[in-house]
């Protein structure tokens, strides 16, 4: 509760909300998105709602990517609510669902699904978000997204692999 006090009080004194000064040169809202802070991401927004855009500077990750890739399903159905891009990409082309699925969080993976996450969008190197369960094996992943979306399972990188190339 007490560093809630603290940001809190620091935000209404002025303190600059899209500092990037930090390890990993992420943002307030970025930090606070990573570790589901609600209640800050909230207070944050509400003082400057550009910041449900906003990207860190070197991973170009947006705060519903970084909550995502954490499994904090709360702050991302904030997010959401709030009109962040499901399908944004960082710097690598990777979106929320993509990120999700290579951190194995299934339940931020059901809860962008719902909200309208693209299964093919494909990343710099053209991969979906089934390649990367399908290269480590991962049967439940891979099952759980069959079994919730429309995948183009044949969809190709660019070396010409699918994701049964990756599993083999």
């Amino acid at each position: 509760q007490e560093h809630y006090d603290i940001a809190f009080l620091l935000i209404d004194s002025g303190a600059k909300l899209n500092s990037h000064k930090c390890r990993w040169d992420r943002s307030p809202i970025h930090l606070a998105a990573l570790r589901g802070n609600v209640r800050l991401i909230a207070k944050l927004i509400k003082k400057c709602p550009d910041l449900v855009h906003s990207r860190c500077h070197f991973l170009h990750q947006t705060p519903l990517l970084c909550a995502s890739m954490t499994n904090h399903v709360k702050a991302i159905k904030l997010l959401l609510s709030l009109n962040a891009d499901v399908n944004a990409k960082d710097v690598y082309g990777k979106t929320s669902l993509a990120k999700s699925v290579e951190k194995r969080c299934t339940k931020a993976i059901l809860c962008l699904l719902r909200h309208g996450a693209d299964p093919n969008m494909k990343d710099e190197e053209g991969r979906t978000c089934l390649f990367f369960p399908s290269l480590s094996h991962d049967v439940k992943m891979v099952d759980l997204i069959l079994s919730h979306t429309t995948i183009d399972v044949n969809a190709r990188d660019f070396l010409g692999k699918t994701a049964l190339h990756q599993a083999c």
